[in-house]
């Protein structure tokens, strides 16, 4: 068995904050009514953000705190519930929006739902 380890991570969070206040407000609930239930303080909304642009980003960042470049890349996955369109694959958009040449990796998405992460992974 070959050894695998991850060498580098990345995120990328939406740049819109959507607090309680903004929802509790809105759905005229009480004060702290969500934080009570879910636990939860606020949540990213994408506005002008898109799937592929939030994903190279992340890659990108990935790349760096592991020392390499795209040029290292030979599989994308692509893991979203929410893809960008459906063909071609949002790993293959993933590829362009990094400068990779198209064909330079093997690119695929993966959709289970709630386990498509981990599916991934």
């Amino acid at each position: 068995m070959l050894p695998v380890k991850i060498a580098g991570l990345g995120c990328y969070l939406p740049q819109r904050r959507v607090t309680n206040r903004e929802l509790e407000e809105r759905l005229s609930l009480q004060p702290g009514w969500i934080e009570r239930r879910t636990g939860i303080h606020e949540r990213r909304y994408v506005t002008d953000e898109s799937t592929v642009g939030m994903a190279a980003i992340a890659i990108e960042r990935a790349l760096a705190q592991a020392g390499h470049t795209v040029a290292d890349i030979d599989l994308i996955i692509g893991a979203s519930t929410g893809p960008q369109q459906a063909i071609p694959c949002t790993a293959a958009l993933v590829q362009r929006a990094l400068g990779a040449p198209d064909g330079g990796s093997v690119c695929f998405d993966l959709n289970a739902t709630c386990l498509t992460f981990l599916f991934a992974l």
